[in-house]
């Protein structure tokens, strides 16, 4: 009763030996509010061993994994630390695990208002460490007034609070950032030295200490009046270009040789001068292709009588230009004499041919222009033979193609009556004696009709049979009885 053990031996004359087992001891893990210890924020747990064992926290009485992650809240108290055996008596031991919520923090952008204040996230694999995620803003860098902020592999920043149940206020600093101002030719070729200039990312640039004025040239494009700001972008830096041309330009009709900057090609009117500055000085009326190029085109197109194409259309064009010199300050142009590129006169072309179809050109004969028109043509090729049928006979000179007042014409032979005919039975009825009438005559009539082939280029024409219009066989008539 008083919980002493007592020994009754079996043998009593024999010695003993007495040793002892350990009791199995339970612990019981608490997780608890670190404001209200009778507040748990997650359920207890058992853990079991032996009487002065060392205490296994990491799984419980059933072998299950324990957990000592809360979302939310930070591990700032822990028992394990002060509670590593189990005792000896019978009570169940405790251990409490105090837990605080988790602190927040606040990002203010640049330029802007703070935003809503986020909770820390509770490490996943350490209850005692918690992070914040700092949004990444090109070109500035976070800073906070509680812990550190770094930046990941995949340039996104955490943030690691000093004391994780305390709010943090995260704000940014603009990086250095670059400009080159460049000193270029319309070729983008450098007139003078880069000027670099530094600052904050999205500060004022400030340009005043730069002298814009280059002996010579007419500054057209000014950049500087665009670009005002640093960029925040810290891969490359920033270009701002000062584009300058000469007083005087010469247009070329044709594509001018690259690198001169007083020579370019023809300008459409209001074309920039600078191509990379819409707003900027414009090219007057006069230097486009219209006023420095002419042309007049011969077409030969190459076609069947209803229009579709035989052969790709045969062109040849003759050109004609003049230069035009512009003054970018006074827009005054001024021009050279128009020049031929080549003969103005256009070529004999002789046609291709096509099994079957004879061409009613063999040569389109050569055309003199002079007055820069273009010249249409149209070669027409047609069936060298042709067959004319019964029902659509063609008088002699018709045109074969109507549309084309210069193309072949049909021969003679081949009209109406050279391709339709009648065959009439007349039978007489006469006195054998005296050969007077005895009986009104009759009368059986059949038509027939034939084609006719007609070669185009020889006029030859070569006729079918005639075919009668249904039997070839005159019916039998019944003479009358007289």
């Amino acid at each position: 009763p008083d919980g002493s053990w007592v020994l009754t031996p079996t043998d009593p004359t024999q010695p003993a030996m007495v040793t002892y087992t350990a009791n199995e001891q339970t612990v019981t893990v608490k997780f608890v509010d670190g404001s209200d210890d009778t507040v748990d924020v997650k359920p207890s747990v058992t853990i079991t061993g032996a009487s002065d064992g060392n205490i296994d926290y990491t799984k419980d009485s059933d072998g299950k994994t324990i957990n000592y992650v809360v979302d939310g809240y930070t591990l700032t108290t822990d028992g394990r630390k002060s509670t590593t055996n189990f005792d000896d008596d019978t009570a169940n031991q405790t251990v409490t695990l105090e837990y605080t919520a988790n602190g927040d923090y606040t990002v203010t952008p640049p330029n802007g208002k703070p935003g809503t204040p986020v909770q820390y996230t509770t490490d996943p694999g350490d209850p005692t460490k918690v992070t914040g995620t700092v949004p990444n803003v090109p070109g500035y860098t976070p800073t906070s007034n509680n812990g550190t902020i770094t930046q990941q592999p995949d340039g996104s920043w955490v943030l690691k609070p000093t004391d994780p149940t305390q709010p943090a206020t995260v704000t940014y600093v603009g990086q250095e950032q670059t400009v080159n101002v460049n000193f270029l030719d319309m070729y983008d070729r450098k007139l003078r030295d880069t000027v670099v200039l530094t600052g904050a990312s999205d500060a004022v640039i400030d340009y005043s200490s730069i002298d814009k004025s280059i002996s010579g040239y007419v500054l057209v494009t000014d950049r500087t009046s665009t670009v005002q700001n640093f960029d925040h972008d810290i891969a490359k830096n920033q270009d701002v270009n000062l584009v300058y041309f000469p007083t005087e330009i010469t247009i070329k009709p044709g594509r001018p040789v690259y690198g001169n900057p007083a020579i370019t090609g023809p300008k459409a009117p209001g074309t920039p001068i600078d191509r990379l500055n819409p707003d900027g000085p414009k090219y007057p009326t006069g230097v486009d292709d219209d006023s420095l190029n002419g042309s007049a085109t011969e077409t030969i197109r190459y076609e069947k009588a209803d229009g579709s194409k035989v052969f790709d259309s045969y062109t040849h064009t003759i050109t004609y230009s003049r230069t035009a010199t512009v003054n970018i300050a006074t827009g005054a142009v001024t021009y050279g004499a128009w020049v031929a590129d080549g003969s103005d006169s256009f070529q004999d072309v002789e046609s291709l041919p096509l099994d079957g179809y004879t061409p009613d050109q063999e040569v389109v004969k050569a055309v003199i222009d002079d007055s820069a028109v273009d010249v249409n043509l149209v070669v027409y090729y047609y069936p060298t033979t042709m067959t004319v049928v019964p029902t659509d006979p063609k008088s002699p000179n018709t045109l074969v193609d109507p549309k084309n007042p210069v193309g072949p014409k049909y021969p003679a032979g081949v009209d109406q009556d050279n391709l339709n005919r009648t065959a009439t039975e007349t039978v007489r009825y006469v006195n054998g004696n005296d050969g007077s009438k005895m009986a009104d005559s009759k009368t059986a009539t059949i038509n027939y009709s034939r084609t006719a082939t007609v070669n185009i280029v020889t006029g030859e024409v070569t006729y079918g049979a005639w075919k009668a219009d249904g039997s070839d066989t005159f019916p039998a008539l019944d003479s009358p009885t007289v």
